[in-house]
């Protein structure tokens, strides 16, 4: 790490690492500021705004109970897959959707599992605590969640680091690193700096916005990497969580970020916050995700829509069967199996099947994977919408 690219802010928080790496030092993050944080002028208080109100109306779309909330359970998993490709671990929605379906998922499905899981048990802590569930333990507990299912993971996982990493190229020692965490004695102190900041109350008014707040909370948390891995894909479930802890929908920007151009962009705008303690870039970067995810949104709900329509067009059905009501189900559950409808359906399996059968006929779905426990099932066209290049037209591409 150059440390002439630290402000002087920045250096003045060096310490030397313990032995063997004793020639290099780390930054010990400064406690996260609750004062003003300024975002860069008058051009991204402008896309601020607009992101705040995308956010609202992001919020009101996927409310419990309209049909646009079903497609939450996709999202997730967009966000598992997206954040996982950015850190090398790739995979696709229909490979993880069928892995869920038929319990047989392995190697990088089963790792980007992991990171959908952690998503579920971040949101049902939150859902519940608030801001008062930043914790230690949830931290660890998500760590452990992914961690878990990281084949190459070879410490402990959900325990915080216990030796020196840095960020930049592998080798033995951080010559060419371009960031240097805290040493494994102050990762403790400075992760609760992190999570106190993440609980508390807003105390200035340029950090009303929980845009802001996460991008302060992101870097923070990027800039201590309490663990020897996963800190990334941890580090970005926790930005949709801040907005769920707020009351607003928990929006995934790892598409966005996986997106062409995107990436180099949020890695320089990480280092910006971490080096210079200029926040502006990563506030501007959320910003312009959330206004991408939404407009992404949007063209993915008219799709799927059409597609719906053009299903009830063609194809009767007796309302409330258990093929009408399949048809509803497909959107958030494309891949599917019999047994797991019925669970889904509430009933017998012989009815889910028959209703399987029924959407087969009539070219709904096709069988995906006949040699597995349960024969698993697909819509081959909501599949399609769902797993296009992101920004790109959902029915400009070939089917899965």
């Amino acid at each position: 790490m150059r440390y002439s690219d630290l402000s002087a802010v920045v250096r003045s928080t060096l310490v030397p690492y313990p032995a063997p790496h004793s020639n290099h030092r780390g930054v010990v993050p400064l406690a996260p500021s609750r004062g003003s944080i300024p975002i860069g002028g008058a051009e991204v208080g402008a896309l601020l705004h607009s992101a705040n109100s995308a956010l609202v109306r992001m919020t009101e779309h996927v409310r419990p109970g309209l049909s646009a909330f079903a497609l939450t359970r996709i999202l997730e998993r967009q966000e598992a897959l997206t954040s996982s490709s950015i850190e090398g671990t790739h995979g696709t929605l229909d490979a993880l959707l069928a892995g869920e379906a038929d319990g047989e998922a392995e190697g990088n499905i089963r790792e980007i599992g992991g990171v959908t899981r952690a998503i579920s048990q971040g949101l049902d802590v939150i859902s519940k605590m608030g801001r008062d569930g930043f914790t230690l333990d949830l931290v660890c507990d998500l760590h452990r969640i992914l961690a878990s299912n990281m084949e190459r993971y070879r410490d402990t996982p959900g325990v915080l680091r216990n030796r020196v990493v840095w960020i930049g190229p592998i080798g033995p020692t951080p010559d060419n690193s371009s960031w240097n965490p805290p040493p494994p004695d102050r990762v403790a102190a400075c992760l609760e700096d992190t999570l106190a900041y993440m609980r508390a109350d807003v105390e200035d008014p340029s950090q009303v916005s929980p845009i802001v707040r996460a991008a302060v909370a992101h870097a923070h948390f990027e800039a201590v990497h309490p663990f020897s891995d996963g800190n990334g894909r941890i580090g970005r479930i926790l930005i949709p969580l801040m907005f769920a802890a707020e009351g607003h929908a928990p929006v995934y920007i790892s598409p966005w970020i996986e997106a062409a151009d995107h990436k180099q962009a949020y890695f320089a705008a990480l280092k910006a916050a971490q080096q210079r303690l200029d926040h502006g870039p990563l506030v501007r970067l959320i910003s312009e995700a959330i206004l991408g995810i939404e407009a992404e949104f949007k063209v993915t709900m008219k799709a799927i829509a059409t597609i719906e329509a053009g299903w009830r067009k063609r194809i009767p059905l007796r309302r409330n069967s258990a093929a009408d009501r399949t048809l509803r189900l497909l959107p958030a559950y494309p891949v599917i199996t019999a047994k797991r409808l019925a669970q889904l359906l509430d009933v017998s399996f012989k009815s889910a099947n028959d209703g399987i059968g029924q959407l087969e006929k009539a070219g709904v779905l096709t069988l995906r994977k006949a040699q597995s426990r349960n024969r698993v099932f697909q819509s081959r066209e909501i599949l399609g919408v769902l797993t296009r290049p992101f920004g790109s037209d959902p029915f400009d591409h070939d089917t899965v």
